[in-house]
């Protein structure tokens, strides 16, 4: 079995803010991870400029934690070539403890300018499969964030056959989709999760079989009942979401989870005390908490579909005659909210006094609400200031050791030191010589109290040896200087010990970000369709109009479907969208090496699948879906390296960004409706049960926009599609000038008769023939406008 790089497990806070930083070291994390002012998941989030984010560097070394920064959006070619080394070198230089990166092109920067920069692989990445942790580690990362979907024993197989670090979350929100994997906010409303800017279109009300609720809003998660396990699995960083919640969020969750480790470090069971839940349930909770998929399981009790915001804790029940009997205790400027299920229109109460539980008094605000309706409180006034409190840095120090020595007639000697990763770090000065005393003298304890005053220092003494000679004394205003002088110096030794060199100064050069040229021109280019159902792959076999085919794995699924024939060339096999280990299993016994001989070619449709040697070793042509993200030029080479032919561009990026990312060689989707999310719960089973069907349903947004769901049963999944097709038809001239070797057509929802029209349509395009839109409503997604 692997060994754990750490000695003990890290508790990774969440750090939205210089103030929650500080107030989540103050709680008792031993890491925070956070953005600034470019490149992290969390755009909206308070980050912190990059003065400020040396000084928080400082101030986590000095406290024996460590800072961890996100660049985990996916970055356009301009960005990683003329902003990102601008914007790392200088906290490199100042000792940032690693990054946290999704997009291939960041991690090849990253490795050839920082190469000692630790690579954490975010959650961005859904890593999910023994092979993807495997890659990883073989490309430089020496921790990954697994998807949050995997369970226990998914994460154990991890940590026992790949030699990297293990980081999962622990307490907070769920995305629905797997993360990294979901276009809807993007395609809904130009806001992009891959950016940093999610908007949570997921957290809305949608329609489904006339029933009305949120269907995609997960509760949070919280384990503390399980934690003993997760530990056991291999996990080595606790990580606890939460970098656009407030302050007393992060550093409340904190000090409970801190709590929690130190009591199973000395061998306690992980008991959770009433008072820990009930604050939890303070904090932030969705009608509740999961235990998240760590259990191996997935469902409707993982879901909160009648709010999605906070439901607090019940406070009040409403009695008659305008009275109200208080349920807890309530406290000054506590809010209740006067709406159960939390909608935009709710009202909140605001608590004027302290007031005991089961105390009945009157109230305004709850005019109309019927006797025995239950109000909750969703703010907590009286745990919030004792967060404020209780987590307050100026009140929290770093321990250190040390020696004072005093004899008559001798320097007088301070020495200080601390371990910093493994480094014992000293610091001594000398005073004047200690004089013979006129009278008593000065006391040891006297002596020792004077050095304690460690005053607006981060440092306090856990272990102070003090050798004094009895009749000896120093004046206090040199004991004083000796204290500050050895303190100043044992912290400028701590901070210069993480400060870096770069061998090369690449600050000052502006790097040519516009077009290129590039060899590989190709006068024809191919018209090349995917299908999804047999009707649809029928008619583009007996339409014949394009030039490949990329057929889904389930259509060949069944090994007894003979794959041989005149027409079966041109058919490229698509991989599943999801690779785990299961799945992996599952595909490999349906294709072994002699079937994967049938096909042309691969659609790798997840990153993780580069690492495949049954398949890049395959004899086969690879090509990677726009779901193998390549958004700049770093990116697609890396994936080239890694044994693709070609790649998809992504869906995202505008015309002007494409050129600059290149297009030639690559595949440019023209028609289809975008995959806007890849969830592993599935709305048929959240609402009326698993029936094991391949359904295909719609559901429909508060605007009236119906978006269809297909049920993927052979990998447990669900795929949303988004409510228009993609239809570049109209602008084919502009595409065809980024010079692709193909055009894709992507067909999800269409009969075969659209299929075979569509395919049509497109093909007296490319010959030279007008051509025309069905008029059927569609959209040109992003090739104009682009996202943020």
């Amino acid at each position: 079995m692997n060994e754990i790089r750490i000695k003990k497990p890290e508790l990774l806070a969440p750090g939205g803010s210089a103030e929650g930083i500080r107030a989540c070291i103050a709680a008792g994390a031993d890491a925070v991870y956070t953005g600034g002012k470019m490149f992290g998941a969390r755009a909206y989030a308070q980050n912190a400029d990059e003065d400020t984010l040396k000084e928080l560097i400082d101030l986590c070394h000095l406290y024996g934690k460590k800072l961890y920064l996100t660049v985990n959006t996916l970055l356009k070619e301009e960005e990683l070539e003329g902003s990102l080394y601008k914007y790392l070198e200088p906290l490199y230089r100042h000792g940032l403890d690693a990054v946290l990166v999704q997009d291939l092109g960041v991690c090849s920067f990253i490795r050839s300018e920082f190469p000692d920069l630790p690579l954490h692989a975010s959650t961005q990445m859904s890593v999910s499969s023994v092979g993807g942790a495997r890659l990883l580690y073989e490309l430089g990362f020496s921790r990954v964030v697994p998807a949050r979907e995997l369970n226990l024993e998914e994460i154990s197989q991890i940590h026992r056959e790949v030699p990297v670090e293990i980081e999962t979350f622990i307490h907070g929100a769920l995305c629905y989709s797997y993360s990294g994997q979901c276009l809807m906010s993007s395609m809904i409303g130009g806001r992009s999760g891959n950016r940093g800017r999610c908007a949570q279109p997921c957290r809305q009300r949608y329609e489904i079989d006339g029933k009305e609720c949120f269907l995609m809003s997960l509760k949070d998660i919280c384990t503390l009942e399980i934690l003993p396990q997760i530990l056991k699995a291999g996990v080595c960083s606790l990580k606890i979401e939460g970098r656009m919640k407030r302050t007393e969020y992060a550093a409340g969750v904190t000090a409970i989870y801190r709590r929690a480790l130190d009591a199973i470090a000395q061998g306690k069971a992980a008991a959770v005390s009433n008072e820990d839940r009930r604050d939890l349930m303070d904090l932030y909770n969705r009608g509740g908490f999961s235990a998240g998929y760590y259990p191996g399981k997935k469902g409707p009790e993982m879901m909160a579909m009648d709010r999605p915001n906070h439901a607090g804790t019940p406070a009040i029940r409403i009695l008659s005659g305008g009275r109200v009997k208080a349920l807890e205790d309530l406290h000054k400027e506590d809010l209740l909210e006067t709406q159960e299920r939390g909608g935009s229109d709710s009202l909140h109460i605001a608590v004027d006094r302290d007031i005991p539980a089961g105390t009945v008094f009157r109230t305004g605000g709850i005019s109309g609400l019927a006797k025995g309706t239950v109000l909750p409180r969703v703010r907590n006034e009286a745990l919030l200031e004792k967060i404020r409190r209780e987590c307050d840095i100026s009140e929290k120090k770093g321990k250190i050791k040390g020696k004072l020595q005093i004899a008559a007639g001798k320097p007088v000697i301070l020495e200080a030191y601390c371990e910093r990763d493994a480094r014992l770090i000293r610091s001594a000065a000398f005073g004047p010589a200690a004089e013979p005393a006129r009278g008593k003298g000065m006391l040891r304890e006297d002596y020792e109290k004077q050095i304690r005053r460690t005053g607006g220092t981060p440092f306090e003494w856990e272990d102070l040896s003090v050798e004094a000679e009895e009749g000896t004394f120093v004046p206090v205003s040199a004991l004083n200087g000796l204290r500050r002088e050895v303190l100043s110096v044992l912290e400028q030794k701590i901070t210069d010990g993480y400060r870096r060199c770069v061998i090369t100064d690449k600050s000052e050069t502006e790097p040519d970000s516009g077009p290129r040229e590039e060899a590989g021109i190709s006068d024809r280019v191919l018209l090349t369709a995917e299908c999804e159902t047999k009707e649809q792959l029928r008619a583009l076999l007996d339409a014949g109009c394009v030039d490949r085919i990329y057929a889904d794995w389930e259509l060949f699924a069944d090994p007894d479907i003979s794959l041989e024939g005149p027409r079966s060339g041109r058919i490229w096999l698509m991989l599943p969208p999801v690779w785990r280990e299961d799945i992996r299993r599952c595909f490999f016994e349906k294709y072994p090496v002699r079937r994967l001989e049938n096909f042309e070619g691969l659609l790798l449709r997840n990153w993780q699948q580069l690492g495949e040697p049954a398949l890049i070793g395959s004899g086969r042509k690879i090509a990677t879906d726009e779901t193998v993200y390549t958004w700049n030029r770093r990116s697609r080479a890396f994936v080239k390296e890694l044994g693709a032919d070609f790649d998809t561009v992504p869906s995202e990026l505008n015309r002007r960004e494409l050129q600059e990312r290149g297009c030639i060689g690559s595949e440019i989707p023209v028609y289809g409706r975008e995959v806007m999310m890849t969830s592993a719960q599935c709305i048929r089973k959240n609402t009326a049960g698993c029936t094991k069907d391949n359904a295909l349903l719609q559901i429909r947004d508060r605007y009236g926009k119906v978006f269809p769901v297909r049920c993927m049963c052979g990998i447990c999944s669900n795929r949303i599609y988004n409510s228009l097709p993609l239809d570049l038809s109209g602008r084919m001239d502009e595409v065809l000038s980024l010079h692709p070797a193909g055009v894709r057509l992507r067909f999800t929802v269409e009969t075969a008769r659209e299929t075979s029209e569509t395919a049509g349509r497109f093909r007296e395009i490319l010959s030279g023939r007008r051509g025309s839109g069905t008029g059927e409503e569609s959209t040109r997604g992003h090739f104009a406008r682009g996202v943020e």
